[in-house]
């Protein structure tokens, strides 16, 4: 930006040294001033100050409902507590985030109890389906391999380690020599 374009500087406080110049400012036990800058501070979204503009009103009037409920207090039995104080007293208790009664909690954590262990034997379930399964295959395979392996009995011509088994070509026998019959013979007759 070129200095010829600033029509003029301004020179102005920022929201949190205006509240440390007013809260100077209070008079010590003045609830009132107190109170008009914590409004102050709250509608400027400064909520450390506010918070602390609030407690100084509790400091000097400790039952003053506005200040104590920007807070976060309660009442319980005629006294301004904390929410968390409130909780408590009434018998409950903190789990994950949320304020519930003891019995309550226990049965969250008894249902995720349960779910875990029906988790743990549908798993144990799956595993042993599976092991039974590959048992099961197993012993087929080496059914199957037995059979190809030697497992027909001794002597059986019909048996053949490899392939198929043995192949019998149609063939016409051969006389030996000197017997008159030609020594070899092909399908169509003799030569």
């Amino acid at each position: 930006m070129r200095m010829s374009s600033v029509v003029r500087i301004e020179e102005s406080t920022s929201p949190l040294q205006e509240y440390r110049a007013r809260a100077a400012r209070i008079p010590e036990g003045d609830a009132e001033a107190w109170r008009e800058l914590a409004r102050w501070a709250t509608s400027g979204a400064l909520g450390t100050m506010a918070s602390q503009a609030w407690s100084k009103v509790v400091e000097i009037m400790p039952d003053d409902p506005e200040a104590n409920r920007a807070l976060g207090r309660v009442q319980l039995d005629g006294k301004w507590v904390t929410e968390e104080e409130s909780y408590r007293a009434r018998g409950y208790v903190e789990f994950e985030g949320e304020w519930m009664r003891p019995g309550e909690r226990q049965a969250i954590l008894d249902d995720r109890r349960a779910r875990k262990e029906a988790d743990r034997q549908a798993e144990a379930a799956r595993l042993q389906a599976e092991e039974k399964a590959k048992r099961e295959r197993e012993a087929q395979e080496a059914a199957e391999h037995d059979i190809w392996r030697g497992s027909a009995p001794p002597g059986d011509p019909t048996y053949w380690p490899w392939g198929s088994g043995i192949v019998y070509w149609p063939a016409i026998p051969v006389q030996p020599p000197g017997s008159g019959m030609p020594t070899t013979m092909s399908v169509g007759g003799p030569r």
